[in-house]
């Protein structure tokens, strides 16, 4: 949920699989959560899920509009 690790020509580096507005929204699913007592872990896991249902997963490649 973070991220994923790459290789490039012997460098190593950290690529994420999530866009910055799917963490700040999965981030808020998960402290909606929190605030009705659910555990910690079963809200982020929640949260994701959410992300992933709404969004369909992580970056997407393209112009970045959605057709109708």
């Amino acid at each position: 949920r973070t991220s994923l690790f790459c290789g490039f020509f012997g460098n190593l580096f950290w690529q994420s699989v999530y866009t910055d507005k799917q963490k700040r929204k999965a981030e808020h699913i998960e402290e909606s959560y929190e605030e009705k007592g659910v555990s910690k872990k079963e809200a982020e896991a929640r949260a994701w899920a959410t992300v992933n249902k709404q969004d369909g997963g992580g970056k997407k490649s393209g112009s970045g509009r959605k057709g109708s």
